[in-house]
C-alpha cells in the first residue's frame, strides 16, 4: 500500500470506497424507529473485514511509534482505538476522527462535533426535552447542551496524539504509566503489563465500567486481531 493511500485513509471522513454510510437512527432522525442509544452504534454494514484491515494497517505503525515515545503500551493503545471507535465507524469516529469519544464541554456547535440524540449524561443540567416519542425516547433541544460535544480532529493520527500526549498524561493516569514501565523493568510480559495498564486507567476513571471490564475488553481485542 502506497504512502498516499495510507495518508488518505486517515483523513476525515473515513474512506468508504463509494459506499453510502448510514447509521442506526436516533429519535430526531426517525421518531418511530429511532433510539437514543443508537447514537453510539457503528454504521450499517461496517466495519467490514476490509475496513478492519485498512484501519489496523494505517494506524498501527503510528500508534506503535507514539505510544513508545510516551512510555505507554502500544498494544493497549491500538486496542483502544479499535474498541472505542468501531474501527472508525462510530459517528464520532467517522465524522470527527474522534476515536476515543473525547469530550469538550461547550455549547459550541461549530468547532465541536454534536452527537445528536445522545442520552442525557449531565443529570438534566442544560438539557431541554422537546418531546418524547411513542417508544419513550427523547428528542432534545441540542442548542444548549454541553454533555454531547466531542473534539473534532483533522486526522485520526492527531486524535491518537492527543490521547497519548495530553489525556493519558494527566495526573490521574500517571501512576498507571509508571506502574507499566516498572512492570516491564521487572521482566513482566508486555501484554500482561499492557492489560494491567488498561485496568488501572479504567479504575482511575477512563472507563465508567471499571477496571475488570476494560481489561477484559482490551484483552479480547488484542488476542482477536493479534496486536
Amino acid at each position: 500500500m502506497t504512502c498516499s493511500i495510507l495518508w488518505a485513509a486517515l483523513l476525515l471522513p473515513a474512506l468508504t470506497f463509494g459506499q453510502q454510510i448510514r447509521f442506526p437512527p436516533t429519535p430526531d432522525e426517525d421518531p418511530v424507529k429511532g433510539l437514543n442509544e443508537n447514537c453510539f452504534l457503528s454504521a450499517y454494514g461496517h466495519p467490514t473485514e476490509q475496513d478492519q484491515q485498512l484501519f489496523i494497517q494505517t494506524l498501527r505503525p503510528y500508534v506503535d511509534s507514539i505510544a513508545k515515545a510516551n512510555a505507554l503500551p502500544p498494544s493497549a493503545i491500538m486496542a483502544m482505538t479499535i474498541l472505542e471507535s468501531g474501527f472508525g465507524f462510530t459517528r464520532t469516529g467517522y465524522y470527527a476522527n474522534n476515536l476515543f469519544g473525547i469530550k469538550v464541554f461547550t455549547t459550541d456547535t461549530v468547532q465541536a462535533f454534536v452527537l445528536k440524540g445522545q442520552p442525557d449524561e449531565n443529570n438534566g443540567k442544560n438539557i431541554r426535552i422537546i418531546r418524547r416519542t411513542d417508544k419513550g425516547q427523547f428528542i432534545y433541544d441540542e442548542t444548549i447542551r454541553t454533555d454531547n460535544r466531542y473534539i473534532k480532529f483533522s486526522t485520526r493520527q492527531n486524535c491518537v496524539r492527543y490521547l497519548t500526549n495530553t489525556l493519558l498524561q494527566k495526573p490521574r493516569y500517571k501512576p498507571a504509566q509508571v506502574k507499566y514501565q516498572n512492570n516491564l523493568k521487572k521482566g513482566m510480559d508486555e501484554q500482561e503489563a499492557a492489560l494491567i495498564y488498561a485496568y488501572d486507567i479504567a479504575q482511575a476513571g477512563y472507563n465508567h465500567k471499571g477496571g475488570a471490564y476494560y481489561r477484559s475488553a482490551i484483552e479480547k481485542v488484542i488476542k482477536k486481531y493479534k496486536i
